[in-house]
């Protein structure tokens, strides 16, 4: 594993949010988490635990999600970072987002690990627009390479959310030279709601729960990978670049949520998160569902249809994406350009 100051933008770039429901009651994973626990942090925040105010979740559980968390993207890929925030805006212990009350004193514990040799720390900056990123060490990955349990042993804690609102904002930033704010970007997230909301709320978690359990006990995979991911290259907007982009196949991936859009249970609803979900058609033709071959079906213009249908109007019988060409282009190229 290359060292903190070796790690290219490229490197830096693959990575993902730390999963703050990583969680697991299997007696070989908390015999794994006490041993490192007991032998590196337990002296210090014995001491150190009673200064300030004490977090409603301890700092062993917080240890506990952030080591088991490093421990799945070290197992998906040896190369994988993991990405954290270290605003205490990003941590907050009493919402419905963060179910095991993951607060700011998980940076404390962030930073003894890296002082104690476990983990390297990138710090981000607003500058690289690159929150701080975390890997093992090889100290972390030699203790990592005795855990006699299966990846199948850690799962999202039960109480993680599945109904999610969000909401975007538009961030800005200051501009010296013209001492003015101009607008950064633009960013979904979360917001808090009650279940009396909306009506179907309870409904709509208790039918995703379900299917989540469904998905932990089924073995969802693509048998014909040399490796378990799936690289491709794609044209990042914000960056105006192309980037590669790897999607890690397997069971740490698979959980999937529900997003209402822009503050609005009537907008969105969609299903967000599978790995089949982040991937080409050519891949998804290759996915094995407890080891037997899958088929997808294609609905050709699926959404034009259902917009036909909610005008009950009778919908082309033709491609509805084939019109008469507009711009001088390619006729396949148009195409393309009105689906998308």
């Amino acid at each position: 594993m290359s060292t903190v100051n070796s790690k290219t933008t490229t490197e830096l770039e693959y990575s993902r949010p730390l999963d703050v429901h990583r969680w697991s009651d299997h007696p070989e994973v908390n015999q794994f988490v006490n041993k490192i626990w007991n032998e590196y942090l337990e002296n210090h925040f014995k001491t150190s635990g009673g200064v300030g105010k004490r977090p409603k979740s301890s700092f062993k559980n917080q240890f506990k999600v952030l080591l088991l968390d490093l421990y799945i993207a070290w197992k998906q890929d040896p190369e994988l970072l993991v990405s954290i925030s270290r605003s205490k805006s990003a941590y907050k212990a009493g919402s419905r987002y963060n179910a095991l009350h993951i607060s700011y004193k998980i940076v404390e514990v962030i930073d003894y690990l890296e002082a104690v040799g476990l983990i390297h720390q990138r710090l981000g900056s607003e500058l690289s627009q690159r929150v701080t990123r975390i890997w093992p060490t090889t100290k972390l990955i030699s203790l990592f390479e005795t855990a006699r349990f299966s990846i199948f042993e850690i799962v999202s804690h039960q109480d993680k959310e599945v109904i999610v609102l969000n909401v975007t904002t538009t961030e800005e930033i200051n501009d010296d030279q013209q001492t003015q704010r101009r607008p950064k970007k633009k960013k979904s997230k979360p917001v808090e709601y009650d279940d009396e909301d909306y009506g179907p709320i309870q409904q709509m978690r208790c039918d995703l729960q379900a299917y989540n359990k469904l998905l932990h006990n089924t073995f969802v995979d693509i048998g014909s990978l040399d490796s378990p991911n799936v690289t491709y290259e794609y044209w990042d907007k914000r960056k105006q670049k192309n980037v590669v982009k790897k999607v890690p196949i397997g069971h740490q991936n698979k959980f999937v949520r529900r997003v209402f859009y822009r503050g609005d249970w009537n907008l969105g609803g969609r299903f967000h998160g599978g790995f089949w979900q982040q991937i080409s058609e050519d891949w998804r033709s290759q996915i094995l569902i407890n080891d037997h071959p899958t088929v997808e079906q294609d609905f050709s213009g699926l959404h034009i249809n259902l917009a036909y249908g909610l005008k009950q109007q009778r919908p082309p019988d033709d491609d509805p994406y084939l019109l008469d060409l507009m711009f001088d282009v390619d006729p396949k190229i148009q195409r393309n350009g009105l689906k998308d």
